[in-house]
């Protein structure tokens, strides 16, 4: 399906402008009550974190619905749905952290000066009135210990000039011709170029069309997991998901594998959980994560593997040091951090073939998750992860130098379970780039000729996408960020059901590049180890 490009609200032009100063003693309560009224809860999220970004201007401007499509979209599906014709209004506020009164100053800012934009539309329609945040992006000003990969620049219109921002766009659904699925797809889309779909055109490539089937409401549907992916898909985009309410705890990896992977390879993902309400039934709500917070100090790596996993793992997931995601509620607003223990899956599992329907509902408890990769991917990374650690520790094994420091140093830790992977997605020009950035523990080049291992690097490389499973220890990689070596698998090849190396592609350990020379018969496949400069330590993916 191919669509065309529309007219964003966030780029339309606008008139009746006014410029505000929101210096203290400026008050967002009193404006954002004056304004849109009391209990508009993601305004006052966003007023916030304007003031956390030291907003000291915002410009207001009014939006004509008939200049952006994808606005006069949403209000003829409202019209379709009720039959009534929808009075809109939609105002643009651009917030700067510098003090400017005129038109002409603000056309002198840069991008720099720019924090972000929330779009506000209020609809009234047959004797109902929705108000909510139809868009909004605001730069996120995060801890060192944030990390929030993969988000796109997008253009915005301030009076008549177009200013960039980088982030992951937020949307608040209107419970009428979009729910909380169509705007965590909105969130997601942003980061992929050109599939930044509309509500309707969503709608169309799932057969909504408010009369026959009908969205939010009391008399909606809402959005099955498969519809989701089914848009992604439409869009270009691979999905990875996985089902929490039927599968027993000990056949299901834990959700946070494929949020992880996802999201620290610059790929957002979509949480769906289960929630409660006041008459006891229950429902879902769906939520985009796309960063994490790191806690180098967390006790949870050690004692999971010491004192709650015992003889049941041979490593530990780098995921172990989350403490934090990073999302959007469409109901409280932007940049939340999520605790990574806060929702769960936990409670009573029964096997499949005993399910006669989803368990009930329990508040918290994730009952889907939905990882988003390049159209191209086929191995999942909680496939890749597995592959990964085995294949390094068969590369070990064959490591031609018995007496390499950090080869008996591994042995140790492995002997222990204390081996750390991480899964990251990457292409051959993001690892090469990462080669030429690497330093030794001294502060040197790690590959000072690297031009002496492009033909292997070169040969061995897949011009796609593959994943990066990086190879360290508890102590390198928390308190340092650093690895020991890293093993490459081709990401458009599927899980083998035998170790035959098929999605092998390259791997470096201390002191080797290694290839593999796969022969004609069962014993003549060969590893090929190529001698380099570093025999220590260097930083991690992103770290450099």
């Amino acid at each position: 399906m191919f669509f065309i490009m529309k007219q964003y609200a966030r780029q339309a032009v606008s008139k009746n402008v006014k410029i505000i100063n929101i210096e203290r003693p400026f008050s967002n309560f009193k404006f954002t009550m004056e304004q849109f009224g009391e209990g508009f809860f993601p305004v006052k999220r966003i007023m916030s974190e304007v003031r956390v970004n030291d907003g000291r201007t915002m410009v207001w401007e009014e939006i004509d619905i008939n200049s952006a499509k994808e606005l006069a979209e949403e209000n003829d599906d409202i019209t379709t749905r009720y039959g009534a014709e929808v009075d809109s209004m939609v105002v643009r506020l651009s917030f700067f952290n510098a003090q400017v009164e005129s038109k002409e100053k603000i056309e002198n800012l840069t991008d720099s000066d720019f924090i972000g934009y929330a779009i506000v539309k209020k609809d009234t329609f047959g004797g109902k009135e929705k108000i909510r945040i139809f868009e909004s992006l605001i730069s996120y000003k995060r801890p060192n210990d944030d990390y929030i990969h993969g988000a796109r620049i997008h253009k915005c219109r301030c009076y008549g000039k177009i200013y960039e921002i980088k982030g992951y766009i937020y949307c608040q659904q209107n419970n009428v011709s979009n729910v909380c699925a169509h705007v965590a797809l909105k969130t997601v889309m942003s980061r992929f170029k050109d599939a930044d779909l509309s509500y309707a055109e969503m709608n169309e490539i799932i057969g909504i069309d408010h009369t026959n089937r009908k969205a939010g409401g009391e008399d909606g549907g809402g959005m099955s997991i498969k519809e989701m992916e089914t848009i992604l898909e439409a869009a270009g985009i691979k999905t990875v998901s996985a089902d929490y309410r039927y599968l027993p705890n000990k056949n299901r990896p834990p959700f946070q594998k494929y949020i992880y992977a996802s999201i620290e390879s610059g790929y957002p993902a979509i949480i769906v959980f289960e929630t409660s309400s006041e008459n006891g039934g229950g429902g879902y709500h769906a939520i985009p994560v796309f960063g994490h917070s790191f806690n180098e100090n967390t006790w949870v790596p050690s004692a999971e593997t010491s004192y709650f996993r015992v003889g049941k793992t041979k490593y530990i997931p780098s995921e172990s040091w989350v403490s934090m995601y990073i999302g959007h509620d469409d109901n409280f607003g932007s940049n939340y951090s999520i605790p990574r223990h806060y929702l769960h899956t936990r409670g009573k599992s029964r096997e499949l073939s005993q399910c006669k329907k989803p368990r009930a509902p329990v508040a918290g408890r994730v009952a889907h998750v939905i990882a988003t990769f390049p159209k191209s991917v086929k191995l999942s990374p909680v496939h890749a992860e597995i592959i990964g650690m085995n294949y390094l520790f068969e590369l070990f094994n064959n490591h031609p130098v018995s007496n390499n420091i950090w080869k008996r140093r591994l042995e140790i830790y492995a002997k222990h379970s204390l081996i750390v992977i991480r899964p990251f997605l990457i292409n051959k020009n993001q690892y090469i780039s990462h080669l030429t950035r690497l330093k030794s523990w001294g502060g040197d080049n790690a590959f000072n000729k690297l031009e002496e291992y492009g033909s292997v690097i070169e040969k061995s490389l897949p011009d796609q996408y593959f994943w990066m499973i990086e190879l360290s220890i508890p102590e390198l990689f928390s308190a340092n960020k650093r690895k020991i070596g890293e093993v490459l698998l081709r990401a458009e090849i599927n899980m083998s059901d035998t170790m035959d190396f098929k999605s092998f592609s390259l791997a470096r350990l201390p002191g080797y590049f290694i290839g593999f020379n796969k022969g004609t018969g069962p014993n003549n496949s060969t590893f090929e180890f190529i001698p380099n400069e570093l025999d220590g330590h260097v930083q991690l993916y992103g770290c450099e």
